[in-house]
């Protein structure tokens, strides 16, 4: 097999059968290491964060909607505070810049958590309110 080739013939995937893929390149040993989770995972919280120095715990509902998968570190979001009455941004009256708040996961927030080729669980990015 020729890394590049395709043949009209398309596989389980929709990958042609001849067509090479990294999997290709690695050791025997290695890739017969590799798992079926090896990917992007939907997650959601399964804890609320307390502070931007508490490491997460996620559940993936498609593998297991109980099982926590964690610690996991994971980055905090940041938002311009706005006006409940105008919607305008916030201003310190001191700094005459707008006011950042942070704005931490709770539980049933929604994540993508990756699977690494090294086994290792890693959340990539999270959006509040899913």
């Amino acid at each position: 097999m020729t890394l590049g080739t395709q043949s009209t013939t398309q596989g389980r995937l929709g990958r042609a059968a001849d067509m090479a893929d990294i999997r290709d390149l690695m050791d025997v040993q290695v890739r017969e290491h590799q798992t079926g989770y090896t990917g992007v995972w939907y997650s959601q919280f399964s804890r609320n964060i307390v502070d931007d120095r508490s490491l997460a715990y996620v559940h993936i509902p498609d593998i297991d909607p109980v099982e926590e998968y964690g610690p996991l570190n994971w980055e905090p979001h940041y938002r311009v505070a706005r006006s409940p009455s105008t919607g305008m941004p916030t201003i310190d009256s001191t700094t005459g810049f707008p006011v950042i708040v942070q704005i931490l996961p709770v539980k049933g927030d929604a994540a993508l958590l990756l699977f690494d080729n090294r086994a290792f669980w890693r959340l990539i990015t999270w959006w509040p309110g899913a």
